[in-house]
């Protein structure tokens, strides 16, 4: 998707916001990442119900040190990292929870 780590950064810059992480190894860090909070439609046996998807996708290099259940602070909200997925291109994405 991204050729260059100059491509990664344009695109955080155009579509990103500023958000805070903290945790045990990676210390504090203001970094900017694309955050989305889908909701999504479950379908149980007889009751449908919807739940949001928060997300992050960030640059690799910025959540290096990142690790399960380090926290990221994002419009005032307090999330955990429950999974952290590098994509071999220099963007990972993380999977979060509210806290």
């Amino acid at each position: 998707m991204f050729e260059t780590a100059s491509d990664r950064q344009i695109f955080v810059k155009d579509f990103g916001k500023d958000v805070l992480i903290r945790g045990s190894v990676i210390g504090f860090r203001r970094v900017k990442a694309i955050f989305d909070n889908e909701y999504e439609g479950i379908v149980g046996e007889s009751v449908e119900f919807a739940t949001s998807v928060p997300r992050l996708t960030c640059i690799s290099d910025d959540v290096k040190n990142l690790a399960y259940g380090d926290v990221v602070e994002i419009d005032g909200l307090t999330y955990k990292a429950t999974v952290i997925m590098p994509d071999g291109t220099g963007v990972t994405e993380l999977m979060l929870e509210l806290q």
